[in-house]
């Protein structure tokens, strides 16, 4: 029962995907300046990340984008990823991190059914034990 509840939960969290990147940017703007750690974090190569300092010289903001935009594309990029990042040492946004988790990693309780959604089902025995 615990597999299919986490199963069940996990599918109801979109996966993100390149199209999100102006609401990842907005949420991590905080992060900018630590673009290159960041980067590493999530799992970029560093010559991908030298790449992008080579096209934005001294652009915190331009680099952070182009990071994010890299990692979107890359296979399963998730919030979950994204916040382990934040919380790391050398990125240093804890604050934010607990921000964004709570945000976008945290699921509601799974409610299956509500008694009072549910007829009562006549062919099921009542039981009336001791407590």
């Amino acid at each position: 029962v615990e597999t299919f509840l986490r199963l069940v939960a996990s599918a109801s969290v979109k996966p993100l995907c390149v199209e999100d990147l102006c609401v990842v940017q907005e949420e991590l703007y905080a992060a900018r300046t630590e673009w290159y750690n960041f980067g590493l974090k999530i799992g970029l190569q560093h010559d991908v990340l030298d790449a992008i300092r080579m096209k934005h010289p001294g652009d915190p903001g331009d680099s952070f984008r182009e990071t994010l935009k890299c990692y979107l594309m890359t296979t399963g990029p998730s919030w979950s990823t994204l916040v382990k990042a934040l919380r790391s040492l050398t990125v240093g946004q804890r604050k934010l991190a607990e921000e964004m988790e709570q945000k976008y990693c945290s699921r509601p309780p799974l409610k299956l059914f509500e008694a009072k959604d549910t007829p009562p089902d006549e062919s099921l025995p009542i039981l009336q034990g001791s407590s």
